[in-house]
């Protein structure tokens, strides 16, 4: 079989490697291009750290879930609160690769630390102070840091979203077919969440990629 004629006699066209990304949070659709071998790689969305100002607490925000088709990483889950005990990190995003890294627990006056995404953004690191404002977790897919004031219990840093690596072989089962409409989603960020003084970053929005040849 000369490389490409499957995929011409199903398309009308033979194939031309490339590649496509999709970076900015939100729904869209993508048309699957003639191809031998597609690989498509997906992160979630990290999840916001805590905050913590002397007896008020919040959890931070979870980060969205990310997909393409049939592959899909969830987003990481919000750093939890103080609530009578350092607050825990959140739960990492699942993916069919790798789990995001989990965000680790408050410290004694200090936010947890966000969580990792596997191949994708660094969780970035708690924070304590008045005032003071923790890094948005590293793109793509990291938690952020918990904050907390001065001389207050923390709470938890984020989880990060999970990641897929996925590759498809033209014409097996389950393989997108050349000129379907697969829709994309790309996880937003754990929303910031303030105690009125300090405040966390925001998770690390998703992102995916595909290519093929």
């Amino acid at each position: 079989m000369i490389p490409g004629l499957a995929n011409a006699l199903l398309v009308g066209g033979s194939v031309v490697p490339g590649s496509a990304a999709f970076t900015s949070p939100g729904t869209s659709q993508w048309v699957c291009p003639p191809y031998n071998i597609l690989r498509i790689r997906v992160w979630g969305a990290g999840g916001s750290g805590s905050a913590t100002w002397a007896g008020t607490s919040y959890d931070g925000a979870n980060g969205g879930p990310s997909s393409c088709g049939t592959v899909s990483a969830g987003g990481g889950q919000g750093g939890r609160r103080y609530a009578g005990g350092y607050g825990a990190g959140g739960t990492g995003g699942a993916g069919t690769t790798a789990n995001g890294g989990a965000g680790s627990a408050g410290y004694a006056y200090t936010g947890g630390h966000g969580g990792h995404a596997p191949s994708g953004g660094a969780g970035t690191p708690g924070t304590s102070g008045q005032g003071v404002w923790s890094a948005n977790g590293g793109y793509p897919g990291g938690g952020s840091g918990g904050v907390v004031g001065y001389g207050a219990p923390a709470g938890g840093g984020g989880g990060a979203g999970g990641y897929s690596d996925v590759t498809f072989t033209a014409g097996a089962p389950g393989a997108p077919v050349p000129g379907e409409t697969l829709t994309v989603v790309v996880g937003t960020g754990g929303a910031p969440i303030s105690d009125g003084w300090e405040q966390s970053g925001q998770g690390g929005h998703g992102r995916v990629l595909t290519d093929w040849s």
